[in-house]
């Protein structure tokens, strides 16, 4: 494997998204949004047994349109709920030898806003968060696929706020 790096630039507009309104308990379709943002991808091999890969997401999300029928108020310019603006993921892959390999791995998400926040009047945010994951994979012969995962333990989980 080679060292590698990609660049993705994601870009959509929905003219329908799928939402739930809470007060009458079922999906609607909400009115267009604008979705784009950045992502990098990279993968180095540091030596012969170790690999480090990293993935990193810029993103927006927003209404781009205010007529949302009979579920609520205007939305346009208002950010599209669930949608972190930056997110990290990390994972350095150690392979310890021909039938063991571990992988530590630390995922960053940015805050966002709650589910159901279309109209951004909430003050709070889902906090953003760093959790650090640790899986230890074996090869156990014919009989089971490559890698089964033996192992995997969540070492911490630390809220940022």
């Amino acid at each position: 494997m080679r060292d590698s790096i990609s660049f993705t630039f994601p870009a959509a507009n929905p003219i329908r998204q799928l939402a739930y309104d809470t007060d009458a308990f079922e999906n609607i379709n909400m009115s267009s949004t604008r979705r784009y943002g950045v992502e990098l991808h990279t993968r180095n091999k540091i030596s012969d047994e170790i690999n480090l890969t990293n993935n990193f997401t810029f993103a927006k999300a927003k209404y781009i349109s205010g007529d949302q029928g009979t579920y609520a108020t205007d939305f346009k310019g208002n950010d599209v709920p669930l949608v972190p603006q930056y997110s990290l993921d990390t994972g350095l892959e150690w392979k310890v030898s021909d039938f063991t390999r571990i992988t530590p791995s630390i995922k960053y998400q940015d805050d966002m806003r709650m589910e159901s926040d279309d109209e951004n009047f909430q003050d709070t945010k889902i906090p953003s968060y760093i959790i650090a994951n640790m899986s230890i994979a074996s090869k156990f012969g014919k009989f089971f696929p490559p890698y089964q995962s033996i192992i995997f333990l969540m070492i911490s989980i630390i809220t940022m706020q």
